[in-house]
């Protein structure tokens, strides 16, 4: 049987493909790096985008939160990311808190108190995708269905 040049190479996307597990293996692991990066490296680069992420995603499933896989899917994104968010505050954003005098202060004291307005934000979009119901909906008044 005769294989073309073409079938005799893997594609380096199917290569990725094959090694995609490996992706969140390197995510889970801890980076040997910090020791020696910046403070702030971590929370600006990995932190932000995923909670910017998290909140546009659980934003999108609150509009919808009515129907039970979407109050799954968002309450199980949500969780993991709160839990993300602990651990890059808990490992990198209390040290990029700014020292006294220091001339980059007003940025960084923006840079970690929107972390934790957008990780509030994220509790806040967590607990309406898992609650269900708008509160207006539950408490509200509602309009009679007949008219006497």
């Amino acid at each position: 049987m005769r294989r073309h040049a073409a079938q005799l190479t893997t594609p380096p996307v199917r290569l990725l493909l094959r090694a995609g597990w490996l992706l969140p293996a390197m995510l889970c692991m801890p980076l040997p790096a910090l020791a020696a990066d910046p403070a702030g490296m971590l929370t600006v680069f990995v932190g932000l985008p995923i909670l910017v992420a998290a909140v546009v995603v659980l934003g999108v499933l609150a509009l919808f939160r009515r129907h039970a896989w979407v109050r799954g899917l968002g309450t199980l994104v949500g969780a993991c990311v709160l839990l993300i968010g602990v651990y890059v505050a808990c490992v990198d954003t209390w040290r990029f808190w700014p020292d006294r005098g220091a001339a980059d202060a007003p940025t960084q004291v923006a840079i970690v108190i929107g972390y934790g307005l957008l990780w509030l934000c994220l509790v806040v979009l967590t607990s309406a995708v898992w609650r269900g119901t708008s509160r207006v909906a539950g408490d509200g008044i509602r309009a009679p269905t007949r008219y006497p």
